[in-house]
């Protein structure tokens, strides 16, 4: 290097000056014709491709909510008419409203009838929800949006799952005081006919033919009373408490109840462990940061009464 610096010593400082000038615009040249192009069509790729992905997100997350309202103001109707009903049952389920004695078919009394497709609706348009939302990229929705979608599926998993009964002898290989998952999903799906939901006069004459597809909601809502010996209710109550949350947090004003209510229905839990069941489903589904489903969970945990 001493020697590099030596020879430019050596020179007149014009030549030296031209010299000097010449290399860098020879590395200059070498650099625009070599290197400048691949690092533009670096860029411009890097640039494409991100416009691709802004194109594609904002597709889906439009797709997204055109169909969650196209379909969630069904379900919230559904959901305030099957809370409508709970909170009725808790008052009266001691009057024996829901006694069939093992009739699951054609005449039915008005009160079982109507609560069994109270629910079946309630499932039914979550399930469209749920089903449909699975051909969206759901990795790009909002997390109001997300968080809209993962509540509707809780709706449908508390009817199910054998869990909340982990603390107490329960027997999760018959479903008896739980929905098995394909059962409820048939129950479900064929609660539509041609794309459009049974109207209550339907689901009556449906329930005339002596193989309709809703025998095991009559069964599972028949003779059920509090202290009846069974834990159907606990999960009826269970399922209660998260259309609640869903509706406080999703719903119009008018549809939301408040926090003395809530806590007046999960006083109902008393068998072991279904309050911390509950609260792991819950956790499960990653609704813990949603202030209505954490402000459940603290009830949740308060001290049973």
């Amino acid at each position: 290097m001493s020697a590099v610096y030596g020879w430019f010593n050596g020179m007149q400082p014009a030549v030296a000056a031209a010299l000097v000038s010449l290399v860098v615009a020879l590395v200059t040249t070498i650099a625009t014709v070599l290197i400048a192009p691949s690092v533009k069509y670096a860029f411009d790729r890097r640039l494409e491709n991100r416009k691709l992905d802004l194109a594609y997100r904002f597709e889906q997350r439009k797709a997204l909510k055109d169909h969650i309202g196209r379909h969630k103001g069904a379900f919230l109707e559904s959901a305030e008419a099957l809370s409508g009903r709970m909170q009725n049952f808790h008052v009266n389920e001691q009057r024996g409203w829901l006694e069939m004695k093992g009739k699951y078919v054609g005449e039915l009394a008005y009160y079982p009838k109507t609560f069994a497709y109270r629910l079946l609706l309630a499932l039914g348009t979550g399930r469209v929800l749920e089903r449909e939302a699975l051909f969206i990229d759901a990795s790009v929705a909002s997390d109001d949006d997300f968080n809209f979608l993962k509540a509707v599926k809780l709706n449908a998993l508390v009817w199910r799952m054998a869990s909340l009964f982990d603390q107490v002898p329960y027997n999760n290989e018959e479903a008896k005081d739980h929905f098995f998952k394909d059962s409820l999903a048939s129950m479900a799906d064929s609660f539509f006919e041609d794309g459009k939901v049974l109207s209550l006069r339907q689901f009556t004459t449906a329930i005339d033919h002596q193989e309709h597809p809703y025998v095991d909601v009559f069964r599972f809502f028949d003779g059920m009373q509090a202290k009846d010996g069974r834990l159907r209710y606990q999960r009826l109550v269970c399922a209660h408490l998260v259309l609640m949350a869903t509706l406080n947090s999703f719903g119009y004003d008018f549809q939301r109840t408040e926090q003395g209510k809530l806590r007046e229905v999960a006083t109902l839990l008393s068998a072991p462990g279904v309050r911390a069941n509950l609260t792991q489903l819950i956790q499960r589904m990653k609704l813990e940061g949603d202030a209505s489903f954490a402000q459940l969970i603290d009830i949740l945990a308060e001290p049973a009464r």
